[in-house]
């Protein structure tokens, strides 16, 4: 992610798609350029169910630090082929949106409590400040996108899976698509 090199170039816009567990994407153009908290900026003032609630933004598995550019996540970065070909049109970008109710910037009790074993797929989440609803609406999402049928249990297999896409850069996802 070295946005000092003069031989990486991004696109002017991009259409970011904010995706929601229980609501239809909500579509925004911006810049590379824009840092996180702007575009949490713009969609609270896009949609009226986030007013009072803490946004998190995730990306690749990431949570996106609120005073970064998307340019410094490799977001909107054009991708040349060699082909003489036009340069074909920015692909859609989409962020997950968590939700939930404002906690103070302290790590609560349990999160500092030993582990005997690291916490693996979205339960990695709650080292971020997720609680447990924010994870279980993420993972139901996931697997059902996936068709996994996660049905609550805690299946070595769908954990796997979360830890794939979790780990996933931006090339594919787990199940080969993009």
């Amino acid at each position: 992610m070295d946005d000092n090199n003069n031989n990486i170039e991004f696109y002017q816009t991009i259409e970011l798609h904010i995706r929601w567990s229980d609501r239809q994407d909500l579509v925004l153009q911006v810049s590379p350029t824009e840092t996180v908290s702007d575009i949490k900026k713009r969609i609270r003032t896009s949609t009226t169910h986030v007013q009072n609630k803490y946004l998190r933004l995730i990306h690749n598995g990431r949570v996106l630090q609120d005073k970064k550019t998307l340019k410094e996540y490799d977001i909107g970065k054009i991708t040349f082929s060699d082909s003489k070909a036009k340069m074909e049109p920015a692909e859609p970008v989409y962020f997950h949106c968590s939700l939930s109710d404002y906690k103070s910037n302290k790590p609560s009790e349990a999160n500092n409590q030993p582990q005997l074993t690291p916490p693996t797929g979205f339960d990695r989440l709650r080292e971020s400040g997720f609680t447990e609803e924010d994870i279980g609406n993420i993972r139901t999402q996931f697997h059902r996108l996936h068709g996994t049928g996660y049905e609550g249990g805690n299946s070595e297999e769908a954990r796997t899976l979360e830890e794939q896409w979790m780990e996933n850069t931006n090339d594919t996802l787990p199940d080969g698509s993009k």
